[in-house]
Parts: structure tokens; sequence; C-alpha cells
């Protein structure tokens, strides 16, 4: 720790990322502004169009380099703080105790590709804002330097932690791994063509609603109002059945085009790599990743498979760490087999759980979604005076779902782990190991009293799972036997 690091005094961002940072910008204001811009080019308005785009960049350019300019980083030896300073007009100082971060990732964006620097985040506890901990243009072998610097510190002088010491063998590349597999193309298709159907079809409708109000508000729909009056007369003359059919067919087909598109971009050559208690992960096409999972910091699993990726034999596994950000360190496995899966399990719990107590929830469960997903739409449909078919093919979709996300809904529990499976055509398991929950909660509303029936919550450092509509004195007995457990276990999970 005497050598004098290059960090010890204050650090400027890599010289590349002043034009990195401006086409960040750039782009940024770009997508603010296209309402204007296409506006200024149905009016054919050309030179506007240019020297406003030549205003932006002029102005992109001058405001990243100030923020550049007053941009800095080091790191107090005497204190062992990271210190972040930046702001133009505004100053702002962040102070963060290096024993106090958690995690340190180094990673690739695309257009950072571009220009071969790379971006340094940082997380720690407390609410602190994830842009605050950020380096966004680092070269590599400074933000190594760093990485190491503050592992190093966390472990000679915090913990003396074995699990610190893999993670830095791991970053300079002296351990070869236990094992490791990948993700072929073809998983990737499989995997993009069975996930997300719903959610991309309205991904899809919700953009066209955007692009729809957007138009609207410059008032360019004036604009098309002829044509699409006459789109309309055509589409009520050939209006049937198949037509309406044809457009769902079509609408469904673009949904699963985008999600395997981005599938590709997001999990493109996702490499995993077993070092001890770590695992190494790689992935991304246009932004490049590299995360190191810590054995211990994993608090809840979750698996996830539908109908089409049982037939395929895939499935989804997320693993979340304890994190105050909760999605950013919840690490997504795509496309897994049976036999990927049983790896991973092994890596986290040593072992695939099995369980010798269930509780299944009850049949009062069933009366408040059909109220607000049947009852309520129909109503309301009904008052539009929407065809009394499309009612019936709505109820009969809507109920079917219902009944099997009751079905699937179960708690399962042993000694030391719970699992909660829930959903309707995405079915999905839980895991937490009980030593690793923070608090239980119980609770039952005044209603539930007399049928015996009540909700219980796990939260963790990752989040929170529950279980709702389950016999009380099951759920009592079982959030009774959790605090024992925590209370006298001696593991130190964080």
């Amino acid at each position: 720790m005497k050598k004098n690091y290059y960090f010890f005094q204050p650090q400027k961002q890599s010289k590349k990322g002043l034009f990195l940072l401006s086409i960040y910008g750039f782009l940024k204001a770009i997508k603010i502004s296209w309402p204007l811009i296409i506006l200024i080019l149905i009016k054919g308005k050309l030179l506007y169009l240019i020297m406003f785009v030549v205003f932006l960049a002029i102005f992109q350019i001058v405001k990243e380099f100030l923020e550049f300019h007053y941009f800095s980083y080091k790191i107090d030896s005497s204190t062992q703080e990271l210190i972040i300073e930046k702001g133009v007009f505004t100053k702002t100082t962040k102070h963060v105790q290096l024993s106090k971060i958690q995690s340190v990732n180094i990673n690739q964006p695309f257009v950072h590709k571009i220009f071969g620097v790379f971006q340094l985040d940082m997380d720690s506890p407390g609410g602190e804002d994830d842009k605050e901990l950020k380096i966004k243009a680092i070269n590599y072998s400074n933000a190594l330097e760093l990485k190491e610097y503050i592992l190093n510190y966390k472990n000679n002088f915090i913990e003396k932690d074995e699990f610190i010491e893999s993670e830095i063998k791991i970053s300079q590349q002296k351990l070869l791994p236990e094992f490791s597999f990948n993700f072929s193309s073809f998983t990737l298709l499989k995997y993009g063509l069975t996930i997300n159907f719903i959610r991309g079809l309205t991904l899809l409708l919700g953009f066209g609603y955007y692009v729809y109000n957007k138009i609207n508000e410059t008032n360019l729909i004036n604009h098309f109002e002829g044509k699409v009056h006459q789109l309309l007369q055509q589409a009520e003359e050939i209006k049937s059945v198949f037509f309406w059919f044809l457009i769902i067919v079509l609408l469904f087909s673009i949904s699963v085009l985008i999600n395997i598109i981005r599938v590709f971009i997001d999990f493109y050559r996702f490499k995993v790599e077993k070092f001890g208690d770590h695992l190494s992960i790689e992935y991304g096409l246009l932004n490049s990743k590299n995360k190191i999972i810590n054995k211990r910091k994993i608090q809840i699993v979750e698996e996830e498979q539908n109908y089409f990726q049982k037939l395929m034999d895939i499935r989804k596994l997320k693993l979340n760490q304890m994190s105050k950000v909760l999605a950013k360190d919840a690490c997504v496995f795509p496309g897994c087999s049976k036999d990927e899966v049983e790896k991973l399990y092994e890596f986290t719990f040593g072992f695939t759980p099995l369980f010798q107590w269930f509780l299944l929830p009850n049949w009062r469960r069933l009366v408040p979604q059909t109220i607000f997903y049947v009852i309520l739409p129909i109503v309301i449909l009904y008052s539009f005076q929407v065809f009394w078919f499309w009612i019936v093919v709505y109820i009969i979709i809507v109920e079917i779902l219902i009944y099997f996300k009751f079905k699937n809904s179960k708690l399962s529990f042993n000694k030391n782990y719970i699992c909660i499976e829930s959903g309707a055509w995405d079915r999905r398991k839980e895991l937490i190991e009980i030593e690793k929950i923070q608090s239980v909660k119980i609770s039952q509303y005044i209603w539930q009293k007399k049928s015996m029936i009540g909700s219980i919550y796990f939260y963790t450092a990752s989040g929170t799972i529950n279980f709702t509509k389950g016999n009380w004195n099951y759920l009592k007995n079982l959030a009774n036997y959790c605090i024992y457990k925590i209370e006298t276990s001696k593991n130190d999970w964080f």
C-alpha cells in the first residue's frame, strides 16, 4: 500500500471521453427534440433544420467540455475515501468510504467501444444516487488499477476476506475456472421466441400511442388528416374477422421480432465461469458488460419458465444480490438448460433444495381478481358498446389466466429454505435461504379473520417476496420459525 498510485492525486476522465460524452448528450437532445425536427422537415425549412442541429451540437460540446473540465476523482490515502468532484455552476463533492463500496464493475457500452474507453460503475449502500458513483470515461488499465486498489483495501485492512482475494485474482485473470458454459445463438433465438409476448405487444401499442400524442401535440395530425380519413374508410369497407385476425397476427409477429432483437442485443456471447465462490459473467452485443457475482451476496434466486420453454428445455434464472438498486445487481441467465440450472443451484446453495411441506392459497383469492379483472372491465366495455363477441372472448381468456395463476400458486418450505411459486403463463419460483431473511411480516384484514386467512412477507437485502390468502395458523407458525432461525443463526452472509 506504500505504492504511489496515480489516483492519489485528482484525476480527470479520459480525454477521449469529451467526444464520447458530447455524442451521448447530442443524441439525447435529438431524442427530446424529434417532434420539432419533424415539424421543420414537414414545412420544408431545411436551412432551419441545419441551423438547429448545429446549435444543438455546439451547445452539447460546450456543456460537456465544462462538465468534463470540472469533474475529477481521487482516493484520499489518509482517510481511504473515494472523492468525486463535479459541477459547473453548482459544485458537489461526494465522499465515500472504500469500505462501504459493495461492488466495482468495468463496463464498455457501444459508443465507448468506438473510442476505446470504459465505464467504471460502483455501488454503495445508504441511498447514494447511482450516477454519483460512476466514472463515465476511463481507460482500462486505470479502471482495473482503481478496482484492484478498492478490493485490496477491503481485503487487507477491513475483513481479510478470501472472497475478495478470489475477486482480485479473477480480475487479474490468475485463476482457472472450475466450470464454464455459454449460450449459443440458437439458444438465444429459442429464448427470444418464447418470452414476453404480452409485454412486447403492450410496448408496441404504448409506443404507437406515444407517437400519436407527440404528433398531435405538434399539430402534425392536420397534415395527415385526409390520408387517415381515407384509410379509415377503406378499413370500414373490408372490416371482417379475418381482417382483424391479420392485424393481431402482424402485431404479434412484430412483438416477437422485437423480443428476439432485444435478447440478442442484451445477451449476445453470454459466458459464465465459476471460480470458487464467484461467478464471472460476460455478455452484450452493443454494451459489453462484465460482472463478478459473490456467492454470499445472493439473496433471492428466481426461476421462470412457460409451456413452450418447457418443451424446449430452457428457462430464465435470475440471481438477485444485495443492493440498494434492486435491478442493478440482478443477473439474468437466459435460456438455461436443466443441467445449467442445477449447476447454478449448486453454486448458490451447494445443492438443489427439496421441500417437505407445502401450503396452497385459499379459494377466496379468486374473488378480488375476478372483480378487478373481469367484472369491472366488462362494465367498462359494455358502456362503450363493445361487440358482445369480444366481451365473451375477453372473459374466457382472463378467467383461464386467473384460474391457472391460482392453481400454480404454492408456498413450499423446509428447515432452511423457502420457495414461492406463482404465475399463470410464466411459472415463477422464488427461492430464499431463511437465514438471509432480514424481517418477516404477517398481515390479516378484518374481513379475513373469520375465514382464518392472511398474507406473509419476507424481506431481504435484494427485495421482498410474499404469499397471500394462505391459512393463518400455518403462516404464523412459519413466521415464528423463520424469526427463531434468523436469531439463532451464527452464519454471516454479508
